[in-house]
């Protein structure tokens, strides 16, 4: 074969390897290869926050602290210290003047316009992103906590957000004042969970759900599940049978998997030493899924068990027979 036709094979090889990389690449994002782990958000609120932040809020909260990994509660904290829920106006409209502020920050979160060009979202989808919009504003605002290194260290995000330590405590006293710590979203499963560490039980995990002082960050932090202590190498199983949505490395979580049962419901294993599942495969309850570790944020080998319904995690005692 001639030189030019050496060429000719070659590049009809490469181009062939292009195609074939273009669709494997769309089979994994069509699969779910490449979805994210939903970070968690806080619980229901409280009979304070349902008669004070008026009803067309909350769902705005919810779905901008879902997209971004910020809890709910605190954007409407920021709202409510912002503005008093100042509502979305227009042009022309008299309520603006009550929501500019002496430094010149804008809108219902009090952005200013050199912050808003660089956060600013779209929130509604309206092809605009405006910082009048209630929609468009808790959405930037939790894009720049979150940014802001808001889902490790919300205090930090908050000091960005407003730089006085004043403001930071008093966003997270009202923030902690719209959460019912107690009533979290109410689902009974069908059946029982096994317990997802054989050999240890309910009566000995070193900390529940719920919030809690980090003991890595010394932040105070709201605990999405419960961790159950036991030596590096034991075994961890589902709890219930499901598919594994995730497996691998997933920030302060480590070696983590991910299970979806049947329900819907959403059940994390973190701190793994090892995981013995792949991504797409069908488990049964009880099967080995990894093993009690150490890695991502931890002080010992333990196993962080989270269960998630509806994006909310529920306290996960609630699913395990007395």
């Amino acid at each position: 074969m001639n030189v030019a036709g050496r060429w000719l094979l070659y590049s009809l090889l490469s181009f062939l390897l292009i195609i074939l990389s273009v669709v494997l690449l769309t089979v994994l994002i069509v699969m779910g290869i490449n979805r994210d782990p939903i970070h968690h958000v806080a619980g229901k609120p409280n009979k304070q926050a349902l008669k004070q932040i008026p009803s067309e809020f909350l769902d705005i909260y919810r779905e901008a602290g879902a997209k971004y990994g910020i809890p709910w509660n605190v954007l409407a904290a920021i709202h409510k210290r912002e503005t008093n829920f100042g509502k979305t106006t227009k042009p022309g409209d008299p309520e603006r003047k009550n929501m500019i502020s002496s430094k010149g920050a804008i809108g219902p979160f009090q952005f200013l316009p050199s912050t808003w060009e660089a956060y600013g979202v779209d929130g509604n989808g309206d092809g605009k992103a405006d910082p009048w919009n209630v929609e468009d504003a808790a959405h930037a605002a939790a894009r720049y906590l979150r940014d802001h290194g808001g889902q490790e260290n919300l205090e930090k995000a908050l000091w960005h957000y407003n730089h006085a330590s004043w403001y930071v405590k008093d966003v997270l006293r009202i923030a902690d004042g719209y959460l019912d710590e107690e009533e979290n979203p109410t689902f009974v499963a069908a059946f029982p969970f096994q317990w997802p560490v054989p050999g240890t039980d309910p009566e000995g995990i070193s900390s529940g759900f719920g919030y809690r002082t980090h003991p890595i960050l010394k932040t105070r932090r709201f605990h999405d599940g419960i961790d159950i202590p036991a030596e590096k190498g034991r075994p961890a199983v589902a709890a219930t049978g499901g598919i594994v949505r995730f497996a691998g490395k997933l920030g302060g979580y480590g070696n983590t998997v991910v299970l979806e049962t049947v329900d819907g419901i959403e059940l994390l294993y973190g701190h793994l030493s090892s995981i013995e599942v792949r991504r797409g495969e069908h488990v049964k309850g009880g099967q080995i899924i990894g093993a009690v570790g150490s890695t991502g944020l931890s002080t010992g080998p333990h196993l962080h068990f989270t269960v998630r319904k509806n994006r909310l995690p529920v306290d996960p005692l609630k699913f395990f027979q007395p």
